[in-house]
């Protein structure tokens, strides 16, 4: 029985060697062939990553520099989060050279002005030219996104965007007119 078991030993101890030899061949073969090479894709900075200063491409009513972005048309402070626009708000940004950009904003239409105004028709201009309209048929929170057309951007400089809703409230002892609540607007890829 003794030399059964020797034998056996030996025969498995040399099969096991084969195929660690062949594993190894196998794997030491597959990195030989001839590997296709594919440039790396063209790089350009990211949207997060450029500014002017401390301009950007984005703003949240919320961060303390958001005055820096308001040319115009908006409360002189923020009352949280948001802050109210007026009838022409104007707002400002570094848009580095990125190609393609969305203009995005996130608002809302309060329910007591919505009561005073009905539907709300916003025209957007991107550096003194048209840019979109459009109809918002009910109060509450809104988000807005649209591509915008490269000729209108200019690449790695301030982008101005006038914002101009078709009816405004307010308290008439007041003068003031109120358009929507702006929580965050800016471009993004």
């Amino acid at each position: 029985m003794l030399p059964a078991a020797l034998s056996f030993i030996a025969f498995s101890l040399q099969f096991g060697l084969v195929h660690r030899i062949m594993l190894a061949a196998c794997l030491f073969t597959t990195g030989c062939g001839r590997q296709l090479w594919y440039a790396p894709p063209a790089q350009r900075p990211s949207l997060g990553e450029a500014s002017l200063g401390s301009l950007s491409h984005f703003v949240f009513m919320s961060q303390p520099d958001a005055d820096r972005y308001i040319v115009q048309g908006m409360r002189p402070k923020s009352e949280g989060p948001w802050r109210w626009a007026h009838d022409h708000p104007v707002l400002r940004f570094y848009v580095p050279e990125v190609g393609r950009v969305n203009f995005q904003m996130d608002f809302s239409l309060p329910e007591s002005n919505f009561h005073q105004t009905g539907p709300v028709t916003m025209t957007l201009a991107i550096n003194g030219r048209f840019f979109d309209r459009v109809r918002f048929d009910k109060p509450g929170q809104q988000q807005y996104t649209h591509s915008v057309p490269v000729e209108l951007i200019h690449p790695n400089d301030v982008n101005l965007v006038a914002i101009t809703p078709d009816k405004t409230s307010g308290p008439p002892q007041s003068g003031e007119r109120l358009g929507f609540v702006l929580t965050s607007a800016g471009f993004a890829e």
